[in-house]
This record gives structure tokens, sequence and C-alpha cells, in this order.
């Protein structure tokens, strides 16, 4: 339930976030863990909003005393950094603060996303959406855009990330993990890169789900936090790259397959798994992507002069018998608009389908 601390491992604790009903309405929350070895504690990743910062400087007090904190952020985007300002909070006299160097930029919250919109607004229209609500606020939004043709998504940023308020990343504090020259990690029969913190943390990277995403990996209790490596969409951003997460996922299962790992935390599934469960969970979010890859991929063969985003989505949704497609269907509208689309479009850019067509419209031709 949103804001438990859970006991996960000795000294170890997970502050659990949430899933909106809609995006429109509640903020999507990213899971917390907070973590002491020896005298130091490791928080990693904040989320957002004053509630759920309480609950981890509730966390936080449990696990006094300790000398020094170090705050990892595993990426830049908002459900994941809004109380970094909490470092500045918390009372103890050595304070690190790190995130991928590729993540300073998206620290400047709505300039970041703005460019991100942007860029999906090169193949399809963002503000098309299902006939229910919240579309009908979409369909507003086409209509002002005589008014300017970025006024819509301003409107829509300005809505979305009112949910997260305040956002307090705390630019001024964060390092950049490249800074420390990065090390080959092997964990078991894994290759990792990254940086290891005293034994206690292993900071990873993974550039999946964004190009600056690390995942963390806590040899003494065994823990695995993949932050976004385990969004269901793999690549719901411009910026991400399935391939990348499908590499993860891969190594994160020999983990567990081999003991070195024994519980799974993800940014936004708010449970913990342990071991055969990690590893069903893992092959799951595998499986279905292939399906719904294979399932787009089917369905452009079928249009050989072209077809939108928007067709195939239609598409999709006529085969909504699919379990895949189904469950993909599920978490999208109106929990996570447009990031389907943005998945549909991802998969025919990395299978490196041609494009032609006005912007809003752009076909992709077999």
């Amino acid at each position: 339930m949103y804001g438990d601390i859970v006991e996960i491992a000795q000294n170890t604790l997970l502050i659990e976030g949430k899933r909106p009903s809609t995006i429109m309405k509640e903020p999507d929350i990213a899971n917390s863990v907070v973590y002491k070895a020896d005298d130091v504690l490791y928080l990693l990743d904040t989320g957002a909003t004053p509630f759920f910062r309480e609950r981890i400087l509730k966390a936080i007090d449990s696990l006094k005393p300790f000398q020094k904190i170090i705050l990892f952020n595993s990426h830049s985007h908002p459900d994941h950094v809004g109380n970094n300002s909490i470092i500045n909070e918390i009372k103890v006299d050595k304070k690190e603060h790190y995130i991928s160097q590729a993540g300073i930029i998206g620290l400047d919250t709505e300039k970041d996303f703005y460019r991100k919109f942007k860029n999906i607004e090169k193949y399809y229209d963002y503000l098309d959406g299902p006939t229910n609500f919240p579309a009908t606020l979409l369909r507003f939004s086409k209509i002002i855009r005589i008014l300017g043709e970025d006024i819509p998504l301003d409107i829509l940023l300005k809505n979305t990330l009112l949910k997260f308020m305040p956002l307090e990343p705390s630019k001024d504090t964060a390092l950049p993990l490249e800074k420390i020259n990065p090390i080959k990690l092997l964990i078991g029969n894994t290759d990792w890169t990254g940086w290891n913190f005293e034994d206690h943390v292993y900071v990873m990277e993974a550039r999946g789900h964004s190009p600056d995403e690390v995942v963390f990996y806590l040899p003494k209790v065994k823990v695995l936090f993949l932050a976004d490596e385990t969004f269901e969409f793999f690549n719901c951003w411009p910026d991400s790259s399935s391939l990348k997460v499908k590499d993860v996922i891969h190594k994160s299962i020999k983990l567990f397959q081999n003991k070195e790992a024994e519980i799974l935390i993800s940014g936004h599934t708010h449970v913990m798994l342990k071991g055969n469960d990690a590893v069903k969970f893992l092959n799951s979010l595998l499986k279905d992507y292939e399906e719904f890859t294979k399932q787009v991929l089917q369905i452009i063969k079928n249009f050989p002069k072209g077809i939108t985003v928007n067709k195939i989505y239609k598409e999709l949704k006529n085969t909504d018998t699919n379990s895949a497609i189904k469950k993909y269907l599920s978490i999208e509208f109106p929990k996570m608009p447009p990031f389907l689309k943005t998945v549909i479009t991802s998969v025919l850019l990395e299978e490196g389908f041609r494009v032609k067509g006005r912007m809003r419209k752009k076909k992709f031709i077999p």
C-alpha cells in the first residue's frame, strides 16, 4: 500500500510508491529503498509528494544512528527525484548525492519533458486518445492549437507535473557518477559496468528505460533494485532502448538463478519478489514485450503502403484478446497516456522501418 514501510532485509527498508488510477488525476510515485551498512545510510530514489517525503524520513529515522548519507537517483524522471532536497533536511555531517551525468539535464523537469514530447510529436499526435475521459481534455487541447502550436503541450505538462509538486530535485547537490571512474563489476557470471561504494552498494549502468538509468545491487543482503528497467513498456520514451532493457533483465535473471540475488525491488511494482517469483516476473516482462512486438510487426506487414501509429494502436485494440496486448492496454490508458503509442513508435524505429509524411501523421513503411 502507498507509503508503507516494509523491511525487506536487515537494515533495508522499502517505501512503497503507487500507480495512479489516471495520471491526469494523481501522480505515479516510484518506490524508494533505504539501506544502512556500517555507519553509512544509502537512499535510493526519493519519489515525490510531501506525504511520500514524510514516509522516507520516518524510514530514515528508524535506521539511526549513522555518520554519512549517500543519495542515489536511478534516473532523473520526476517520480524518482521529487524529494531529493530531503538530503538537506537530514542532520549529518557527511552527505553525497549522485546521478548519472546524462540525468543532470533532466533535473530541469519541465524542460526535459517538453523536449521528450516534442520528439514524440514528430510521429503521432499525443492529443489523440480514446473516446472516454480524460480524452475530452485532450480533444479540447487540440482545438486550442489554433492559438499557438505549443499551448496544448504547455497545458498538458503543467497539469501532469502539478500532481508531483513540490518538485525538489536538488540539482545543486547532485554530482555526476562519472566523476568517479566506472569499473567492471563481476557478480557471479554476469558482467556490469558501474561503481562500487565500499562493497555496500553496486551502482550499475543500465541505460535502457532512459539514457541515465542505473540500477542497484546490495551484495551483503542480496537485494537487486532495478528501478524502471522493469517498467512493462520497455521503450516508453523517445530515448529509451528496449535492447538495453532486455540485456539488464537477462543478466538479472542469471543473478537470481545463481543465488547472487534473493530479493527483487522494481520502480513501479510495489511488492517484494523473492527467488523463483522474481525470475517468473522478469521472464514475463520479456515474454509480453516480445509478443507485443510480434503483433505490431504483423500489423505493419498488412499495410505495404504504410500505416500511422494511431492506426496501429486501433488495430491492436481489436486484438485485445491476446493476453500481452490486453495487459498493455490495461496499463496504458488512462493510467499512463500516451506511452503505448510511443512504444509502438520505438519498436518500428528500432526495427529500421522507413518513415514518411507530415508531422503527427507520419506513416511507417514495411
